[in-house]
Order: structure tokens, then C-alpha cells, then sequence
């Protein structure tokens, strides 16, 4: 049993958007970008440590009232909150505590004392760059790289989806056109097949040479070839575009769209043109890549400065036999500790930055002659394109005459046969001659609607 999958145009567009290759692919590309951008900011996110020790150590020692041996336990404990800035602050609380209980034994006078103790600390830590690092556009470059990337992912998929679309539409009305001749082949070597009964039955009358019964043999062997060969052809064109909208190759495609008249454009020809150089996704990541590469840029030109780095911090601790007393102390503030200093990081010839705005530069250069490049080859298509819709409707229209013409003579011809007024060779030449007018005639269609997809495609349209 045959399955058969009956498919409109619009439908053909549509699943192969979502289901070509190449638009899969750039799918899994713009996963990964989003992924990498999610890596991008995680510098800024808060960072939170929390951490505990337990030891115990056995010593000897000697002291002005003799030797001693000493048994220490404990444990330690620490919690961090940190947080990095796009301005290129830094701040950080942090909490210690440890508790220890030590004994120590005097073997001379065979004592023994010692008692618990807690120690305990929080501590508030800034940094800031004052120099390399300040800009939030440097702090965030790898994050602004991450969003190109991820723009440009779009844009990728995006003109896979166009091109997937396009060529759904090529391949659909390819093998409309194609099944079509398939039609016309058909209709010829039914006409041949007629024509030759006719043929043998008037040699047989006497009224025609046989010679006319072997050239129309060999027209009826070639029509019988032309129908397989477009039979071929067509099976070819349907696996094509199966392929491409993800339905079975052992299903029969029914089309369900017709090719319609050609419209008239809608709009101006400057306009059309514009909106090519405006829409057209290959020039949109162009520019994208040149936007990026000012970027870049203007980074590295910060990277020249040295680096300066200004810490501070405050802290308050806290030391008694119980938790809850070292706690105490802290909130007493009877023990602060601060401090205040800055760091200047400066290579002495900083060969690195200057040679980093040096590539950024070249890449910048590149990128601006390559968006030049393609918007004269984008621009030049789309004239190109133009000039095929202004013909197209002409051409259609001297196809469409020249079908009815080659008709006209095939049946004046086949009259004069008839009353012997003509050669079997020249009814033969009048069948050729029509089925090549309706052939491109169909052509003429079909090439009329491909030239609009590409045209639209140009656009960022479809």
C-alpha cells in the first residue's frame, strides 16, 4: 500500500524550516552560544564558601619552670559571601571562628592545667580598579562577546531558515513543473501513438510512401523516451524535496498549490533595492561583525592603561573561654582591625596590550572591507534579480503565444496531411514543435515564481 502525503506550498515551507539539516545545525550553534553567554556572567555572580576543620596535635616543650607536655583539639569553621562588580569593585564578608581546648602537663611538679578558648572574626573587604578595569564596557567584554556570539547565531539561523525555504520552494515547484512534463510527454506520445495508427492506415490505402510509416515509428520511439525520461525526472524531483520536508522517500507526494499568474511588483525599484540592503541577513551579520570589532577595539585601547588597584577592609574580633562571649566582643567592638593600600601593575613595555589593539585594529579593517564586499554582491543580486521579474511576464506571455502558435500550425499541418498536402515529416517537426512551447511554457512559470523566492530571500522575507 502506497502512502500518500498531500503537501501545499505553504506547508512545504514551513516544515522545512524545521526540519532541513542546516537549520537544525545552526539550531545546536545558537544553543551553544546561549550557553557560553550564560558562562560569560558568571563572574558576577555572588560566590558563597562555607568551611570547618577539626584537629588535635600533641607537643613537648621546655619552659623556666621545666618541661611540659601539651594536648590540643579544636575546630575551626569560616563563611564567605563575595561579589564582583561590572565596575570593577570587589566586596567580600567574611566570618571565622575557632575554638581550641589545650592541656598542659609540668612533670616536675606533676600538674596540670589549661582551659577552652574561642576566637572569633568578621571581616569586610573592598577593592576597586582605578586605572585598567574601571570602564564597565571592559568589565563586561567577554559578555558583550557572548551576545555578538549569540546575535550572530540568530542571524546564522536565520539565513539558514531562509535558504531552507528557498529551496522548499525551488523543489516544489520543480517537481510541479517537472510532473507537468511528465503530463505533456504523456499527451505527446498519446498524439504520436494516434498519428501513427493513422499513418499505417493510409500506407496500407496506398495514399502514403512507407517511408512515412517508419519516420513516424521513429517519433512514437522517441515520444515513448521522452515520457520516461521525464517520468525519471519527476521521481528524482520528488525524493528531492521529500528529503528536505522530512516525508517519507516510500510516500507519493500529492502538491496541492497551483503556480499563480505573476503579480506586478508592489514596489519602486529603488525601494526594493533598499530594503535588500537593509533586511538581507548575510549583510546584517556583516555589520553585526564590524559593530563588534569597534568593540573590541576600543577595549584593547583601555588595556593599554596600567593596572591600579585600591583594598580596603575592616574587621572585628572577638576572644573569650565561650561562643556566645567572643560573639559579644564583636558586637562591643572592643578589638577593630582595618587597613587601606593600592597595588600598581604596570608592564614596562607592554608589548601584550599593544600588540592586542594592534590585531583589533586589523580585524576591524577586515571586517568593514568585507561588509563593502557584500553589500556590492548582495546589492548587485538583487539587480540581477530584478531584471529577471521585469522580464519574467513578458517571457510567460511569449511562451503562453508561442504554445498557441506551434498548436495552431501542428493542427493546420495534420489537415494538410490528411488531404496530402503535406509531408509526414512536417507533422512530426509541428508535434515537436508543441510540446517544447508547452514545455517552456511551464518552465517560463516556474522560473517566474523561483526568481520571486530568490528575490524575496535577498530581502530577509521569507
Amino acid at each position: 500500500m502506497i502512502l500518500v502525503f498531500s503537501l501545499s506550498y505553504d506547508d512545504a515551507l514551513a516544515r522545512a524550516s524545521e526540519s532541513a539539516s542546516g537549520v537544525a545545525l545552526a539550531r545546536t550553534d545558537h544553543a551553544a552560544a546561549v550557553g557560553a553567554l550564560l558562562t560569560a556572567r558568571a563572574p558576577f555572580e555572588p560566590m558563597f564558601s562555607l568551611g570547618g576543620t577539626t584537629f588535635a596535635s600533641t607537643d613537648e616543650g621546655q619552659a623556666q619552670f621545666g618541661a611540659y607536655t601539651s594536648d590540643t583539639t579544636g575546630y575551626t569553621m569560616n563563611a564567605g559571601l563575595s561579589q564582583a562588580f561590572a565596575t570593577g569593585t570587589g566586596l567580600s564578608v567574611d566570618f571565622d571562628a575557632d575554638q581550641s581546648d589545650s592541656t598542659f602537663t609540668i612533670e616536675q611538679f606533676d600538674a596540670e592545667f589549661g582551659e577552652p578558648a574561642w576566637g572569633s572574626k568578621l571581616t569586610l573587604g573592598l577593592s576597586q580598579s582605578l586605572l585598567q578595569g574601571h570602564r564597565l564596557a571592559w568589565n563586561l567584554r567577554g559578555v558583550h562577546a557572548a551576545q555578538g556570539a549569540v546575535s550572530s547565531a540568530e542571524l546564522a539561523l536565520e539565513i539558514a531558515r531562509q535558504d531552507a525555504v528557498a529551496e522548499a520552494a525551488r523543489r516544489y515547484w520543480g517537481l510541479h513543473t517537472a510532473r507537468r512534463l511528465v503530463e505533456i510527454a504523456a499527451q505527446s506520445r498519446a498524439a504520436t501513438a494516434e498519428q501513427a495508427r493513422i499513418t499505417r492506415a493510409l500506407v496500407g490505402a496506398g495514399k502514403l510512401a512507407q517511408v512515412e510509416a517508419t519516420r513516424i515509428a521513429a517519433a512514437l520511439a522517441q515520444a515513448e523516451r521522452a515520457t520516461l525520461d521525464a517520468e525519471a525526472a519527476a521521481e528524482a524531483a520528488e525524493d528531492q524535496l521529500a528529503v528536505l520536508v522530512g516525508v517519507s522517500l516510500d510516500a507519493s507526494v500529492t502538491l496541492t498549490s497551483r503556480p499563480t499568474p505573476p503579480p506586478e511588483l508592489p514596489l519602486h525599484y529603488r525601494a526594493v533595492l533598499d530594503s535588500v540592503v537593509q533586511g538581507n541577513p548575510s549583510l546584517r551579520l556583516a555589520r553585526l561583525e564590524v559593530d563588534t570589532r569597534k568593540q573590541e577595539v576600543q577595549d584593547a585601547r583601555h588595556g593599554l592603561l596600567p593596572q591600579l588597584d585600591a583594598n580596603g577592609g575592616v574587621a572585628l574580633r572577638g576572644y573569650d573561654p565561650t561562643f556566645s562571649g567572643s560573639l559579644a566582643e564583636i558586637g562591643d567592638a572592643k578589638l577593630p582591625q582595618w587597613s587601606l593600600g593600592a597595588t600598581l601593575t604596570m608592564p614596562l613595555l607592554n608589548r601584550a596590550d599593544r600588540g592586542s589593539l594592534a590585531q583589533s585594529d586589523a580585524a576591524l579593517a577586515r571586517a568593514k572591507l568585507s561588509l563593502a564586499q557584500a553589500e556590492a554582491t548582495v546589492e548587485t543580486a538583487a539587480r540581477a534579480q530584478l531584471r529577471t521579474l521585469d522580464g519574467a511576464k513578458q517571457l510567460l506571455e511569449l511562451a503562453e503565444l508561442n504554445q498557441r502558435l506551434a498548436e495552431e500550425t501542428f493542427g493546420a499541418e495534420k489537415a494538410r496531411l490528411v488531404e496530402g498536402r503535406s509531408l509526414q515529416r512536417d507533422l512530426i517537426t509541428a508535434q515537436k514543435d508543441v510540446d517544447q512551447a508547452r514545455a517552456d511554457a511551464e518552465k517560463a512559470r516556474t522560473d517566474w515564481l523561483i526568481a520571486l523566492v530568490e528575490l524575496e530571500r535577498l530581502r530577509g522575507a521569507l
